[in-house]
């Protein structure tokens, strides 16, 4: 077993995979094969995932995004920080009162909105054209700017998921822009383990042994 450093490539429209590229060969790794995953993506760095090889023509066809350089992150905050500057005084007028036993409701159809949510999107983004293929085991270890994305965002969208969720639940008077926080944040965090290899670059550790399917 070598640590090798690798490409890592996006499929279009399908951030549940990257494409590694090791040496001369492929491999399609699921970055969302383990439920674990969902609230620690972390685990996606470390712990041995079963891969499987497939041809450079295979990858052709699965549509791989290039990386371009976008702004959009940056226009996204941007715009929201002004949002927020002008529409400050503003924000008294959306708010609402419920029973502290609404509130409690309305937390549980949040969760269990965004897991029957996930359930969904995991089976219609799963690829099972290349289930027979040759199965290995793959460990990804991301750069150092990777890590601390997504440290960041893990930390940043967790503590607002849990302090806008516990909000809900302990005060009876309440906001309608928090419920939409209460909403997106927890949506956000759910996300975290699918980009958890955000890197066009990624240390790879591959065991040659086939593993059993």
């Amino acid at each position: 077993m070598v640590m090798k450093l690798c490409e890592s490539k996006v499929i279009n429209k399908n951030p549940k995979y990257r494409i590694i590229q090791y040496g001369d060969s492929y491999y399609l790794v699921d970055l969302a094969s383990n439920w674990l995953s969902y609230i620690f993506p972390m685990i996606n760095w470390f712990i041995p995932k079963k891969c499987a090889e497939i041809s450079k023509e295979e990858v052709e066809q699965l549509n791989i995004v290039k990386p371009t350089k976008n702004n959009a992150a940056s226009w996204s905050v941007g715009l929201s920080i002004c949002l927020s500057v002008v529409l400050r005084k503003y924000v008294h007028l959306l708010d609402v009162q419920f029973a502290q036993i609404i509130n409690v409701s309305i937390c549980i159809f949040i969760i269990l909105s965004i897991i029957l949510f996930q359930i969904y999107l995991n089976k219609k983004l799963t690829i099972t054209e290349y289930q027979q293929n040759k199965q290995f085991k793959i460990t990804l270890i991301p750069t150092i700017k990777n890590i601390f994305i997504v440290v960041f965002y893990y930390l940043f969208t967790g503590f607002f998921a849990i302090f806008m969720l516990s909000g809900l639940i302990i005060y009876n008077s309440q906001n309608v822009v928090v419920f939409l926080c209460a909403i997106v944040m927890p949506l956000l965090f759910s996300f975290i383990n699918m980009f958890s290899i955000n890197d066009t670059k990624v240390r790879v550790i591959l065991k040659i042994k086939e593993v059993e399917k």
